[in-house]
């Protein structure tokens, strides 16, 4: 790979100029997941706004409640996880790695979500929120832009960081970051009870992540793109996922961009707090 497309030792000497002193958890191998490591990134951020005070915890979605903790570790005080796992000192929650777990099965799977996705909007059938998308203009980030450039990093602050699923062009030019999701239950598929608590189908730590892909790509709008079911085992005949494809749009809020921002710092101050505590205690 060309020493000019990758921007690793860029990211890492503009954040984190000295590697932490210590660590309990070794860094991980990959060199991505590492990079990662230097900054909170979009997927994060509902977790650290939790964790921080600046939301509820009824915006997380079951997978992002798992870790909603705070681990014991001798000498230092309980700090949520996301802050610990930041900082070295506890390791993250294992993966589901069986191929037919609905996490795998949506990886698996998303590339063939965008292709589909891209093919209704050049049709002008992927709903009234994409019809302004130029289908051209589709770049699928996760498939298309080489790894060493990610995460991508926001230039006013740079411990808020980003892997957008894809970025597109209105037919006006101005830039879209949607987020590819193979769901398990359609999020449209609400209760009674949850449509009358005001449940909309467009989860707010959706409407988070997406924002910070915005922040950093400098994106004006953006959205879900949903593949309904389409984590879940059951293919149709052809052996491909047979759900509908759900786009839900949103534009973006500068309050939201400003509280993303400044909670990536203050966030990061708990994970120099956490770091600190460590090395007293060690």
């Amino acid at each position: 790979m060309s020493e000019v497309l990758d921007l690793s030792a860029d990211f890492a000497a503009m954040v984190d100029p000295e590697p932490p002193e210590v660590w309990l958890v070794a860094p991980p191998s990959d060199a991505w997941l590492r990079r990662r490591g230097h900054g909170f990134g979009a997927s994060d951020m509902a977790n650290v706004l939790v964790a921080l005070g600046y939301r509820s915890d009824d915006v997380l979605s079951s997978s992002q409640k798992k870790k909603n903790t705070q681990p014991r570790r001798k000498g230092i005080p309980r700090v949520h996880r996301v802050f610990l796992e930041k900082a070295g000192l506890v390791a993250p929650l294992k993966v589901n790695l069986d191929p037919d777990s609905p996490i795998q099965l949506g990886s698996e799977r998303e590339p063939e979500l965008v292709r589909q996705w891209t093919e209704k909007i050049r049709q002008g059938t992927a709903g009234p929120d994409c019809a302004l998308l130029d289908w051209e203009a589709v770049t699928y980030v996760e498939g298309e832009w080489p790894r060493e450039v990610l995460p991508l990093v926001d230039r006013e602050a740079p411990r808020l960081t980003a892997t957008p699923d894809t970025l597109v062009r209105s037919i006006f030019g101005r830039l879209e970051a949607w987020d590819a999701k193979c769901s398990m239950r359609p999020y449209g598929d609400l209760t009674h009870e949850q449509i009358a608590a005001g449940v909309t189908p467009l989860r707010e730590h959706h409407r988070i992540q997406v924002h910070a892909q915005m922040s950093v790509c400098s994106a004006e709008r953006g959205g879900i793109v949903e593949g309904e079911g389409w984590s879940a085992r059951f293919r149709d005949l052809s052996g491909v996922p047979c759900g509908p494809i759900v786009s839900r749009g949103m534009d973006r809020s500068e309050d939201l961009i400003r509280e993303l921002r400044a909670a990536s710092v203050e966030g990061w101050a708990r994970v120099e707090e956490a770091r600190a505590a460590y090395r007293l205690a060690a």
